[in-house]
């Protein structure tokens, strides 16, 4: 889905999600409705956990006519708006096929529209469903979620309802080329395999939950046989993102030193060495241990350490804070966001220097992070950190604590102000920019 959503929202929506196919009641009883009028539609399945509904349902339309696996064109009359109505198991290979042709259209390459084709069999469970709304009233044929609305109103402007194919293929092009979600292309562009391609649009512009990501890949391999009547390439060491990679062993000789022992839990932390591909493996056993929390598409910029461009990737001193937060901090740390999880702002995130770890404001393991964090600035190469509300003047994270900016002490305020494009709140997560691992880009603008 095009939101992140907590584990326990993520829990509750397996536990509760129910496919349901509203059809029109037409009874002489009182109770008897015919759901017709779009608003009012739209807050019936939002609250009765309707997945799929047929809002343009009549008495004579009613009951599907021919194979269970055929839908009917229940929605506008202009063909590109696609199949809509039907019901759970049903599939529409039209809709599948206007997909692909419109992803060629633009010339996208097999690969990438092989990847995008994955996502959207993922998001409607093979079916391609452009009026497909679940019980958190994503809707879509990627199932917009806090997009949603800009999704509506973009197919309203241009004189189509939202439940249009066609609409929905014009938004999501017009948010990969003209908005914050174009830092998609590069990296898509750049996939050697569909699967590659699909987690790659996963973890950038649609930005599931994290265990949403299994099956994308294998789905765009399927689309990409279909279309192309090919095999996917199969999977090598130079098109993985594992820590064998070439972009994971793009770190400087500096950085092949020796491992040193972390301190203990509380103590002093020290130096942690080693070259990409080791810290890799590291941070991958700290995660498996369940010492820090990370997405897959976070982990998949770890995976990409030493070479980072906006949108993929982290440089080799990120790595190491985030082991010494898992290690030394004695917090056990969840990662709200690195480098393609977060908007390509340009600047640390876009970078790969750039960390978020979510505490709220005051909670006491955040505290104890923002103490190791600030305490042992110098040895972790630390450059920023803040943590709080732009609206504070004057707040500071804690007594004897302040932000920090250059590896300096400085009033919140002013680095909020006079550093972060004007603010910004940061009251449920510390923010942590470090030094680049050599020369470039200084890591604070």
């Amino acid at each position: 889905m095009t939101q992140r959503r907590s584990a326990i929202n993520r829990a509750i929506e397996r536990a509760l999600l129910v496919v349901v196919a509203v059809t029109c009641m037409v009874s002489s009883s009182p109770q008897a409705f015919a759901v017709s009028n779009t608003k009012e539609s739209e807050s019936f399945r939002a609250q009765n956990d309707v997945l799929y509904s047929d809002d343009s349902c009549s008495s004579a339309s009613s009951t599907l006519a021919g194979n269970a696996n055929t839908p009917r064109n229940t929605g506008p009359a202009d063909p590109s708006c696609g199949e809509q109505g039907y019901g759970d198991g049903q599939k529409s290979q039209k809709n599948k096929d206007q997909a692909w042709a419109f992803l060629k259209s633009k010339g996208l390459s097999d690969i990438a529209a092989a990847g995008i084709m994955g996502n959207m069999a993922q998001e409607t469970g093979d079916t391609f469903k452009p009026d497909a709304v679940n019980w958190i009233n994503c809707v879509g044929i990627v199932q917009w979620c806090d997009r949603g609305d800009a999704m509506k109103k973009y197919a309203a402007d241009h004189g189509k309802d939202w439940t249009c194919l066609s609409a929905q293929l014009d938004f999501m092009w017009y948010e990969m080329t003209e908005t914050a979600e174009s830092q998609v292309m590069g990296p898509l562009n750049a996939a050697t395999s569909p699967g590659e391609a699909a987690m790659t649009f996963a973890r950038i512009y649609e930005r599931p939950g994290e265990n949403e990501y299994a099956g994308r890949d294998t789905r765009a391999d399927t689309a990409y046989q279909e279309y192309t009547g090919q095999n996917p390439a199969p999977v090598t060491p130079s098109n993985t993102l594992n820590g064998n990679s070439p972009a994971s062993q793009q770190c400087t000789t500096a950085n092949n030193a020796a491992s040193t022992t972390p301190g203990a839990p509380g103590q002093p932390a020290q130096a942690i060495s080693g070259d990409c591909p080791a810290l890799v493996d590291r941070l991958r056993q700290l995660k498996d241990q369940g010492k820090i929390h990370m997405s897959a598409g976070q982990f998949a910029d770890v995976e990409k350490c030493g070479g980072s461009s906006c949108g993929a990737g982290v440089q080799a001193n990120t790595v190491r804070v985030l082991i010494a937060l898992a290690e030394q901090s004695g917090t056990t740390p969840t990662i709200g966001s690195l480098n393609s999880d977060h908007y390509c702002d340009g600047a640390q995130h876009g970078h790969g220097v750039g960390i978020d770890v979510s505490y709220f404001q005051n909670d006491p393991e955040g505290e104890k992070a923002y103490k190791f964090l600030y305490d042992n600035a110098d040895t972790l190469n630390v450059d920023k950190l803040i943590w709080g509300s732009v609206n504070q003047q004057g707040w500071t994270p804690m007594p004897g604590y302040q932000c920090m900016f250059h590896g300096k002490p400085i009033d919140c305020y002013t680095t909020y102000s006079d550093d972060h494009g004007g603010g910004g709140d940061h009251s449920d997560h510390i923010h942590i920019s470090v030094k680049p691992d050599s020369g470039g880009f200084d890591g604070s603008q």
